[in-house]
């Protein structure tokens, strides 16, 4: 049964390698979200390390697109969630990019739990990585207090 009313789930893994674990990923937030999971796509980000992660941008390619698509039909069997891709850090291909909005995004359902497909090498899921993603999170998105 689920226990948070709305999820942030960050995906850190690069798309190739991510549609593969997609359908078991969404039902493991599914299991802990029961209404509300806001998607946020970072390939490649890691978690690691002492740096704190930034938001990036990422290029709207069709390996993008086809993901989102991918993504939205596999949240399909769901039907208790209502997902939603944030955009972001979604970028179309052009010679001028804007920078990233710097202040935190107002969410419609602020997240009480954040979520990941990001593991360490041993597998497991340590302190600090949690830290990190906490105050990725944070600082890109408006969270309940107690995330």
């Amino acid at each position: 049964m689920a226990v948070f009313r709305s999820g942030l789930l960050v995906l850190t893994t690069p798309l190739a390698s991510l549609a593969p674990r997609l359908a078991s990923i969404l039902t493991s937030a599914a299991r802990l979200v029961n209404h509300t999971l806001y998607v946020h796509l970072q390939p490649g980000m890691s978690l690691e390390g002492p740096a704190q992660p930034q938001s990036s941008p990422v290029q709207a390619t069709f390996e993008v697109l086809d993901f989102i698509t991918h993504l939205y039909a596999g949240a399909d069997v769901h039907r208790h969630l209502d997902v939603r891709i944030l955009l972001t850090n979604i970028r179309t291909k052009s010679t001028f990019l804007p920078p990233l909005p710097t202040s935190v995004q107002n969410l419609a359902h602020p997240p009480e739990v954040v979520l990941t497909d990001f593991q360490t090498l041993d597998g497991s899921q340590y302190n600090p990585v949690k830290q990190q993603l906490v105050r990725y999170a944070t600082s890109c998105y408006s969270c309940c207090p107690r995330l």
